[in-house]
Protein backbone atom coordinates (compact mmCIF):
# COMPACT_ATOMS: atom_id res chain seq x y z
CA UNK A 1 0.00 0.00 0.00
CA UNK A 2 3.05 2.22 0.96
CA UNK A 3 4.20 1.97 -2.65
CA UNK A 4 0.58 3.40 -4.51
CA UNK A 5 0.33 6.05 -1.80
CA UNK A 6 3.87 6.85 -3.27
CA UNK A 7 3.35 6.06 -6.92
CA UNK A 8 0.12 8.40 -6.69
CA UNK A 9 -1.54 9.13 -3.79
CA UNK A 10 -4.36 7.73 -1.64
CA UNK A 11 -6.33 7.22 -5.20
CA UNK A 12 -3.53 4.76 -6.44
CA UNK A 13 -3.25 2.99 -3.31
CA UNK A 14 -6.57 1.63 -3.33
CA UNK A 15 -7.11 0.86 -6.60
CA UNK A 16 -3.29 -1.14 -6.35
CA UNK A 17 -5.54 -2.83 -3.20
CA UNK A 18 -8.22 -3.19 -5.11
CA UNK A 19 -6.62 -4.97 -8.41
CA UNK A 20 -3.44 -7.27 -6.29
CA UNK A 21 -5.67 -8.23 -3.43
CA UNK A 22 -9.74 -8.55 -4.78
CA UNK A 23 -8.52 -9.76 -8.59
CA UNK A 24 -6.53 -12.28 -7.21
CA UNK A 25 -9.18 -13.19 -4.96
CA UNK A 26 -11.78 -13.96 -7.68
CA UNK A 27 -9.05 -15.62 -10.17
CA UNK A 28 -8.26 -18.23 -7.65
CA UNK A 29 -11.88 -19.14 -6.43
CA UNK A 30 -12.81 -19.07 -10.77
CA UNK A 31 -10.04 -21.17 -11.48
CA UNK A 32 -10.82 -23.37 -8.29
CA UNK A 33 -14.43 -23.44 -10.10
CA UNK A 34 -13.10 -24.49 -13.46
CA UNK A 35 -11.15 -27.46 -11.86
CA UNK A 36 -14.02 -28.71 -9.97
CA UNK A 37 -16.61 -28.14 -12.99
CA UNK A 38 -14.94 -28.14 -16.06
CA UNK A 39 -12.52 -31.13 -15.57
CA UNK A 40 -15.63 -33.14 -14.62
CA UNK A 41 -17.10 -32.31 -18.17
CA UNK A 42 -14.91 -32.16 -20.52
CA UNK A 43 -11.78 -33.90 -21.28
CA UNK A 44 -10.44 -37.26 -21.97
CA UNK A 45 -10.94 -39.92 -19.32
CA UNK A 46 -7.29 -42.25 -18.66
CA UNK A 47 -8.23 -43.61 -15.96
CA UNK A 48 -11.63 -45.58 -15.00
CA UNK A 49 -12.68 -43.87 -12.21
CA UNK A 50 -15.81 -43.92 -9.77
CA UNK A 51 -16.20 -40.60 -10.97
CA UNK A 52 -16.65 -38.18 -14.20
CA UNK A 53 -13.08 -36.34 -13.59
CA UNK A 54 -11.45 -35.85 -16.87
CA UNK A 55 -8.19 -34.40 -18.36
CA UNK A 56 -8.73 -31.04 -19.42
CA UNK A 57 -5.66 -29.44 -21.41
CA UNK A 58 -7.05 -25.59 -20.98
CA UNK A 59 -8.03 -25.97 -17.49
CA UNK A 60 -4.48 -26.99 -16.74
CA UNK A 61 -2.77 -23.89 -18.53
CA UNK A 62 -5.03 -21.81 -16.27
CA UNK A 63 -4.29 -23.89 -13.45
CA UNK A 64 -1.11 -24.84 -13.49
CA UNK A 65 -1.71 -28.55 -13.69
CA UNK A 66 -4.46 -29.25 -11.86
CA UNK A 67 -6.86 -29.87 -14.89
CA UNK A 68 -5.14 -33.41 -15.39
CA UNK A 69 -7.82 -33.90 -12.85
CA UNK A 70 -8.92 -37.83 -14.30
CA UNK A 71 -4.80 -38.26 -13.10
CA UNK A 72 -5.10 -36.63 -9.79
CA UNK A 73 -8.55 -38.74 -9.05
CA UNK A 74 -6.70 -42.28 -10.25
CA UNK A 75 -3.74 -40.77 -8.13
CA UNK A 76 -5.05 -38.41 -5.36
CA UNK A 77 -1.83 -38.46 -2.85
CA UNK A 78 0.76 -38.08 -6.31
CA UNK A 79 2.00 -34.58 -6.25
CA UNK A 80 2.43 -34.95 -10.08
CA UNK A 81 -0.67 -34.59 -11.94
CA UNK A 82 0.76 -34.32 -15.35
CA UNK A 83 1.87 -37.99 -15.90
CA UNK A 84 3.54 -37.57 -19.43
CA UNK A 85 5.49 -35.11 -20.89
CA UNK A 86 3.34 -33.16 -22.79
CA UNK A 87 0.92 -32.98 -19.20
CA UNK A 88 2.97 -29.73 -17.90
CA UNK A 89 2.00 -29.29 -14.08
CA UNK A 90 3.79 -26.55 -12.77
CA UNK A 91 2.87 -27.08 -9.10
CA UNK A 92 4.38 -30.18 -9.33
CA UNK A 93 8.00 -28.42 -10.00
CA UNK A 94 7.21 -25.79 -7.01
CA UNK A 95 6.58 -28.86 -4.61
CA UNK A 96 10.09 -30.75 -6.20
CA UNK A 97 12.11 -27.33 -6.04
CA UNK A 98 10.80 -27.47 -2.08
CA UNK A 99 11.80 -31.37 -1.71
CA UNK A 100 15.12 -29.93 -3.22
CA UNK A 101 15.68 -27.34 -0.65
CA UNK A 102 14.32 -30.02 2.44
CA UNK A 103 11.09 -28.53 2.87
CA UNK A 104 8.77 -30.99 1.48
CA UNK A 105 9.70 -34.39 2.89
CA UNK A 106 7.91 -37.69 2.31
CA UNK A 107 6.73 -36.26 -2.01
CA UNK A 108 4.70 -39.00 -3.60
CA UNK A 109 4.69 -39.67 -7.37
CA UNK A 110 2.85 -41.97 -8.99
CA UNK A 111 4.07 -43.81 -12.17
CA UNK A 112 1.92 -44.55 -15.03
CA UNK A 113 2.14 -47.87 -16.81
CA UNK A 114 0.91 -47.69 -20.63
CA UNK A 115 0.65 -51.52 -20.37
CA UNK A 116 -1.01 -51.40 -17.40
CA UNK A 117 -3.49 -48.31 -17.00
CA UNK A 118 -5.21 -48.36 -13.49
CA UNK A 119 -5.63 -46.53 -10.83
CA UNK A 120 -4.27 -46.72 -7.38
CA UNK A 121 -6.01 -49.21 -5.14
CA UNK A 122 -7.39 -50.70 -8.25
Amino acid sequence: MGLGYYMGGVKMMFGMVLWGTFLRVVVGVNATWFVNSASHMFGPRRFETKDDSRNNWWVAILTGGEGWHNNHHAHPVSARHGLVWYEFDINYYGIWLLKKLGIAKKVQIAKWDPSNPKPAGA
